[in-house]
């Protein structure tokens, strides 16, 4: 298995410099927060064994920039040990369609500056107004998935490594459930 470190790098460079422009500051975390971001928890009913210190690896971050925009992200981190995959998961809302969208097509730019490729499966699974579903390649080797999408003012994306669906069907199966929260939160006003 590749390690992510390369478009990973790429992400949170893209990261810093969007927050060095908007300012942010953080907030607590509030009991359900996980039920918007995927977790490496979700990838054990696919056959995916979490260590019983699975906590240790994980970060949950909840933000708010200037312009009101809530922000919740994920990272299951152990690529250090053998077999485990690597979780990252971003959801926002944002006050505008249009800030959702800008925000989606940043991240799928983002992704692609570290010299990985995303080969298509659009055609497997697609959802809200615009999205990115893919294998991650690196030199032609499959090492994860990629899935983005905007959808009305929100934003989500999800990088797994060491995790490929065998198709679209299954993998709307274990995202839907999270996309089904980020849609049915929508029109609650943020804290």
């Amino acid at each position: 298995m590749l390690m992510p470190s390369r478009w990973f790098a790429q992400v949170l460079t893209v990261s810093a410099i969007l927050a060095l422009l908007s300012g942010c500051i953080e907030r607590p975390i509030r009991d359900g927060d996980r039920h918007f971001v995927v977790t490496a928890a979700a990838l054990e009913p696919y056959g995916y064994e979490m260590p019983d210190d699975v906590a240790r690896y994980e970060s949950l971050k909840r933000t708010r920039w200037f312009d009101n925009t809530e922000e919740l992200e994920y990272e299951y981190n152990a690529t250090g040990m053998a077999g485990l995959p690597y979780v990252y998961s971003l959801t926002e809302w944002h006050p505008s369609k249009t800030d959702a969208c800008t925000s989606y097509a940043a991240g799928n730019i983002g992704v692609g500056l570290g010299g990985s490729a995303i080969e298509s499966l659009d055609d497997e699974f697609s959802y809200g107004d615009k999205s990115q579903y893919g294998l991650m390649t690196d030199d032609g080797e499959v090492y994860g998935i990629y899935f983005a999408m905007c959808h009305d003012k929100q934003a989500f994306m999800l990088m797994l490594t060491g995790v490929v669906f065998d198709n679209g069907d299954q993998f709307a199966r274990f995202i839907e459930p999270v996309l089904a929260n980020i849609e049915a939160r929508r029109n609650v006003v943020p804290d």
